[in-house]
């Protein structure tokens, strides 16, 4: 593993984890994190796509781990820094390298929100793992478990503040916007007993998304997050037989199976 950067539009410096499989191959997964983790934190998806030969990229989101950055992105800011990770692949492995965008909560909604705005074509498909629809229902739905104060003059104000910093407003990181221009397929991973980011914003984002692109597994017992611990064969599985209609990685099994059949 070796540790990559690359610098943003607004000039931070970006840091991630570059992984490159043992077998030449130009298959590549960029790996976006939720809130609060960092790219080391996505390491336990990297065992499933090095053995399926991809290289792997697991980014640090700007203001998480060793990426520069005053101000979340939620999201938003966030895939303008993916498309640039795309490039920075694009300069490794070259011009005709496959990619796959894999996100986790916050790095689900990134990769969604991503798959609405010029997505190169490099970009073959996309798993979105427990992405919020959008980011003011999430904070809304805090405000509310947490106080008593009514939440929308506060998600309003707020929002404006963080125009005036930041640079967009919470409507922006709506993935809900975004995924109806989807150029590629996109597999929707949510736990149903997920509170933080309630199960019925998986539904509203697959309903919005073109129905040849799209595909959903819903996880049976699991939290924000805890799809791939509660039911990892599932989720894997999921994954395999998705990635594997889009890219055909599968050719070698399906010899084993034209033998095994004759």
């Amino acid at each position: 593993a070796s540790q990559l950067h690359i610098t943003s539009y607004d000039n931070l410096k970006l840091s991630g984890i570059f992984v490159r499989n043992a077998k030449p191959s130009k298959n590549i997964v960029i790996l976006s994190h939720g809130y609060t983790a960092s790219a080391s934190a996505m390491l336990c998806y990297t065992s499933y796509y090095y053995n399926k030969g991809f290289n792997i990229l697991s980014v640090d989101n700007r203001c998480h781990g060793e990426s520069e950055g005053k101000y979340l992105g939620m999201g938003y800011l966030d895939h303008f820094d993916i498309l640039k990770w795309i490039d920075k692949s694009k300069e490794i492995l070259g011009n005709d390298c496959k990619i796959i965008l894999h996100g986790v909560s916050m790095g689900a909604a990134t990769v969604c929100i991503t798959a609405g705005d010029n997505l190169p074509k490099n970009v073959k498909c996309i798993v979105s793992d427990c992405a919020y629809d959008r980011i003011a229902v999430v904070y809304k739905h805090v405000i509310k478990s947490s106080t008593k104060i009514l939440a929308t003059p506060i998600i309003k104000g707020t929002s404006l503040i963080c125009k005036l910093l930041a640079g967009y407003y919470f409507s922006d990181a709506a993935p809900i916007n975004f995924v109806s221009k989807t150029p590629v397929p996109i597999l929707y991973i949510h736990g149903d007993k997920d509170t933080f980011v309630p199960s019925y914003m998986v539904d509203n984002l697959f309903n919005a998304t073109p129905t040849d692109k799209r595909d959903i597994l819903l996880i049976k017992g699991a939290g924000h997050g805890e799809s791939v611990i509660i039911d990892n064969q599932s989720y894997f599985n999921k994954i395999d037989n998705f990635i594997d209609k889009i890219l055909y990685i599968s050719q070698y099994k399906k010899k084993i199976n034209e033998v095994y059949f004759l």
